[in-house]
């Protein structure tokens, strides 16, 4: 019997388990035992469109990660949400291990005003 106790205890203890967790600034984030790092925010941002060839586009600006989260670029999901209709595709460009990067809003036609947009990050990669 006390092989299979000491098999089980050995499974329990390498079962990923969250060893830190916080806010920092707009981000909520966990580590893992295993090396893995995961924070999750949400921001807003007021910008206008401008002309970019045939479209126009919103460039909204970088967020930065809570320092020192992550070792290498994580995979990051976004989405947003805007007061201005007809926009589509949330564009994520110069990405790093310490910013989400800018992200680019684009719509067919021409508007003017400034809107607000909402845009909600999802990071997933490696802290060791």
């Amino acid at each position: 019997m006390s092989g299979l106790l000491d098999r089980i205890l050995s499974y329990i203890a390498n079962v990923p388990h969250i060893v830190e967790q916080g806010t920092s600034g707009i981000w909520t984030y966990r580590k893992w035992s295993d090396g893995t790092a995961e924070c999750w925010g949400k921001t807003t941002q007021s910008k206008s469109f401008g002309a970019w060839g045939n479209i126009y586009s919103a460039d909204l600006s970088p967020v930065s990660f809570p320092t020192g989260l992550f070792i290498d670029t994580p995979i990051i999901t976004g989405a947003f949400r805007s007061g201005a209709n007809g926009c589509s595709g949330l564009c994520a460009t110069n990405f790093s291990k310490t910013s989400t990067g800018d992200a680019i809003v684009l719509r067919g036609t021409s508007v003017s005003g400034s809107f607000s947009f909402t845009k909600s990050y999802y990071a997933v990669g490696k802290w060791k």
